[in-house]
């Protein structure tokens, strides 16, 4: 999404490359994306006439930005987009649109997508900035965090069912959730951290996996506030050693 000016020479490289691997009878076309007409470089003219017969077609992501649609791809490109009062709106707008759609896997697909944006877009912003787009409770419907809840709660249930008192199934049943509500935290706020800072270490992930569940939702409010893999190291030897 940034202007290369080397871009239509490394472009036409590729085209050639498979032409020539692949050899195809039939007509073809490539497909140029730019997100914005400013990124395309000039001057063109060494692909002016491929350009001209549309042998080589242009797609500018800018386009989309003003179109209405019921489409989650093209939400997700007009957030990518848009400006920074206008993300505000749009994520809103997408999180108010998901919530009507039946497929629990689109679902999780689009709000882990919504989640990437926001990440990366707004790496500085605050907590109540972010919440007005985006919540950490919304994560809670996702299917990863789901099934380890629920993983959780079979696992409670059958230790209460093996004692054969229905406290014991009871204080079963209750810590299987609670299990699988860490569980569920930890395996997504990990997602969370490799998307922001990448590779995390195994030693990283071990202090993680110890948080309870109000210090993994305490590392959930103040994941967009760390800037760097040394400052979520900090966080937790400082706020994540007691549990």
């Amino acid at each position: 999404f940034q202007q290369k000016d080397d871009f239509y020479w490394e472009y036409l490289s590729e085209i050639y490359l498979y032409l020539n691997q692949y050899r195809p009878q039939q007509e073809w076309q490539a497909i140029a994306i730019f997100a914005r007409r400013s990124y395309e470089p000039e001057p063109r003219s060494h692909v002016q006439e491929m350009l001209d017969c549309q042998r080589i077609r242009r797609v500018y992501l800018e386009d989309l930005l003003e179109r209405e649609t019921d489409s989650f791809a093209i939400g997700i490109i007009q957030l990518i987009l848009s400006s920074e009062s206008q993300a505000v709106t749009k994520a809103r707008q997408l999180g108010e649109r998901i919530e009507q759609e039946s497929d629990t896997e689109i679902q999780e697909q689009v709000l882990e997508l919504i989640e990437t944006v926001l990440v990366y877009k707004f790496p500085k912003l605050g907590r109540q900035e972010i919440e007005a787009m985006f919540t950490y409770s919304d994560l809670k419907q996702t299917r990863v965090y789901q099934e380890a809840r629920e993983e959780g709660e079979q696992r409670g249930e059958e230790r209460g069912e093996q004692r054969g008192l229905k406290l014991g199934e009871q204080r079963g049943l209750k810590l299987g959730e609670e299990r699988g509500l860490v569980k569920g935290q930890a395996t997504m706020l990990l997602r969370m951290l490799s998307r922001k800072f990448g590779q995390i270490t195994p030693s990283l992930r071990g202090k993680v996996n110890k948080l309870s569940v109000k210090q993994l939702e305490n590392l959930a409010e103040a994941l967009f506030d760390l800037e760097t893999i040394a400052d979520l190291d900090n966080w937790l030897k400082t706020k994540g050693k007691d549990n």
